[in-house]
């Protein structure tokens, strides 16, 4: 009878010990498991703060081009409101010059 016990508790600790190893195996790969979300998390964030910063900075340079053509497009209508420059006075000048 004695070793009838014997050879139970035995088990009983080789069943208890594979348990523990079985758990423990399972902690490791959840821990694991999450860590690499946390990665892929952590990438996902980044990735989306340099996509944001360049289309800040793509928005920065539309809005500056679009200054510059508003700016030149202004310089224009001005130039044509002012009255003709001497470039008429001076072609008939030179032509007064050459009769």
């Amino acid at each position: 009878m004695a070793y009838k016990e014997h050879q139970q508790v035995k088990q009983t600790k080789r069943h208890c010990s594979y348990f523990e190893h079985v758990v423990r195996k399972q902690q490791e790969q959840a821990l694991k498991v999450r860590r690499q979300q946390e990665e892929r998390v952590a990438k996902q964030v980044e990735y989306g703060k340099a996509v944001r910063r360049l289309v800040l900075e793509c928005q920065d340079q539309l809005v500056h081009k679009w200054a510059i053509c508003f700016e030149a497009g202004k310089h224009r209508q001005q130039d044509m409101q002012k009255p003709p420059d001497c470039n008429g006075q001076l072609k008939r000048t030179r032509m007064e010059e050459l009769r």
